[in-house]
């Protein structure tokens, strides 16, 4: 297989959804202790994480989707207490916590510059639907910012994953045919099954070695990618598992 694009996923797969955890628990302590609440934080998280989840997720991305979500959270949590939020500091806040405890994945960082560094050379992107504001700054204070040739998000694009216009304008920024693409990501619906649609070949990073029938590739640590891109390099065999 002639690999002349190797694209990524950014949370869960290079960001580390613990410390990602992490983050959000020393926000919402901040929270509790600039409105006085009378609650624990470990409840509040509970509280954030549940009004996180239960906005609205649509395909149609719409602009600074994320951040609405994380401060429509924010509102509920200060509205039950008949208290008045104040936006900017959380934002402010937010983007304070996650520079200062969110972490990669192991192997990540030394991952990508292998591949960045490795002949051939092969076109590095990130597709993400984080929004720009947070994803720019999060990958600059994790120093990867500026190891890809490439990143594309649904703010730019108006779809989320697994939509094929965000993968399709990914593949177009990297003049890559979708025969000669890889994506890696840890979510089967919007990274897999979004990867396969327009034709990539998908590699699953999980925390489990359970195969995943929708899959291409299994993988539980990125060191392991190294070997699927050589196996994809000398075989071409997409249905292989690792």
């Amino acid at each position: 297989m002639n690999i002349t694009g190797i694209f990524f996923d950014f949370g869960g797969t290079l960001m580390n959804n613990k410390s990602d955890k992490e983050a959000h628990y020393h926000l919402m302590n901040a929270v509790k202790q600039k409105y006085a609440l009378k609650t624990t934080t470990e409840k509040l998280l509970a509280e954030y994480e549940f009004y996180v989840h239960k906005y609205p997720n649509p395909l149609v991305y719409e602009k600074s989707h994320g951040m609405k979500n994380i401060k429509n959270a924010f509102c509920q949590i200060l509205s039950a207490r008949s208290k008045i939020p104040d936006y900017n500091w959380f934002w402010e806040e937010y983007m304070k916590n996650h520079i200062a405890h969110v972490r990669l994945n192991k192997h990540a960082q030394e991952v990508l510059v292998k591949i960045k560094s490795s002949e051939p050379k092969s076109h590095l992107g990130l597709i993400s639907d984080a929004d720009d504001e947070y994803l720019y700054k999060q990958m600059s204070a994790l120093d990867i910012l500026g190891l890809f040739d490439s990143i594309t998000t649904s703010e730019e694009v108006g779809f989320r994953k697994p939509a094929k216009e965000i993968f399709r304008k990914a593949l177009g920024k990297a003049k890559c045919k979708p025969e000669n693409a890889i994506y890696i990501g840890d979510n089967v619906e919007r990274d897999i099954l979004g990867a396969q649609s327009v034709g990539m070949t998908a590699v699953l990073f999980s925390g489990s070695i359970a195969k995943c029938k929708e899959t291409d590739f299994v993988i539980t640590s990125l060191n392991n990618l190294l070997d699927v891109i050589f196996k994809l390099k000398n075989t071409g065999n997409p249905r292989a598992k690792d």
